[in-house]
């Protein structure tokens, strides 16, 4: 009994490790970043020098990055 939950479990972890891969892989081919601004009431100038970094290194890698429902200007 024991050695066929054993198996179980195995194979359960198996499927989850390779749904966990696949997940990663899509993440990776992404083509499009989208940041979600909506609950941002500001951003200091350490979170303005990050999320800048973070588009130059997106394009560099030809992700395009879309910042949606940014606060009232």
């Amino acid at each position: 009994m024991q050695s066929i939950l054993l198996k179980s479990i195995s194979k359960k972890k198996r499927k989850e490790d390779k749904l966990y891969s696949i997940i990663i892989k899509m993440i990776l081919r992404a083509k499009v970043h989208i940041i979600r601004m909506r609950k941002v009431p500001f951003i200091d100038s350490t979170g303005l020098h990050n999320l800048s970094v973070m588009c130059e290194q997106s394009e560099e890698q030809g992700i395009q990055v879309v910042l949606s429902g940014g606060g009232q200007l």
